[in-house]
C-alpha cells in the first residue's frame, strides 16, 4: 500500500464561507505537509498555541454534532472520536509536558489520517486550517512587516 499516494487521494479543505449577499465560496485544498512542517518549525509556544487552537475548534464541531436532538449514532461515535483527539490534543499542549516537534507532527498527523476512517475530515480540515491561519500564517504576517 503506497502511503504517500492514498494521502494525495484524501484531502483536507478549510471552512466553506458564506458572505453577507449570499455568496459561498467553497472551502480550499489544504496543504497539509507544508502545515505539518510549518507547525513543526514553530518554537515551543507558538506550537502550544497552535495545538490550543485545535483543539479548540474540535469542541465547536462536537457541539455541532450534538445540536440537533434525537442525535444520530454515527454522530455520537464521531463525537466520542473527537474527544479522544482533544484528550491527545491537551496532553501534547500541556507545556509541562515533553512532547518533541516531530512527536507533535506524528500525533496531528494520526489525527487527521483517523479523520478520512471516521468520517471527520470537514471538521478536521477547519480545526487545522483555523489553528495554521491562528499560528502559522499570522506568524508569516508579523515577520513580512
Amino acid at each position: 500500500m503506497n502511503t504517500r499516494r492514498n494521502r494525495a487521494e484524501k484531502r483536507l479543505f478549510g471552512p466553506t464561507v458564506q458572505y453577507a449577499d449570499g455568496t459561498v465560496a467553497a472551502g480550499r485544498p489544504l496543504d497539509v505537509e507544508s502545515i505539518l512542517a510549518a507547525f513543526e518549525r514553530l518554537d515551543a509556544e507558538a506550537r502550544s498555541a497552535f495545538l490550543c487552537v485545535f483543539a479548540h475548534d474540535l469542541t465547536v464541531a462536537i457541539r455541532a454534532l450534538l445540536l440537533d436532538r434525537p442525535v444520530p449514532e454515527t454522530d455520537l461515535d464521531r463525537a466520542w472520536k473527537i474527544n479522544e483527539f482533544l484528550h491527545q490534543l491537551t496532553s501534547c499542549a500541556n507545556p509541562l509536558g515533553h512532547w518533541s516537534a516531530p512527536d507533535a507532527g506524528l500525533l496531528i498527523r494520526a489525527i487527521i489520517d483517523t479523520s478520512f476512517e471516521r468520517g471527520l475530515e470537514q471538521w478536521i480540515g477547519h480545526a487545522l486550517a483555523t489553528a495554521a491561519a491562528a499560528t502559522i500564517d499570522a506568524k508569516r504576517s508579523v515577520a513580512a512587516k
